[in-house]
């Protein structure tokens, strides 16, 4: 796989993980706005990073697999 070609799952896959908390965000927000306990803490927010495979090492091996 070329360069280019990581550069753009690396870039597909952080947009995915993106849409995933932007959502997540939403929902804590109008659970807060309801006066309800957030359905999702911080570590659902990292949870996103490892699934769509966009922490540092999964990056690194990314780059570095070609």
């Amino acid at each position: 796989m070329m360069a280019s070609e990581r550069a753009a799952l690396i870039n597909a896959r952080a947009a995915t993980a993106l849409a995933k908390v932007l959502g997540m965000m939403s929902d804590n927000m109008q659970r807060a706005f309801l006066g309800q306990a957030m359905a999702y803490p911080e570590s659902a927010f990292l949870e996103v990073v490892k699934e769509c495979g966009i922490g540092h090492n999964a990056i690194m091996g990314a780059l570095r697999d070609g």
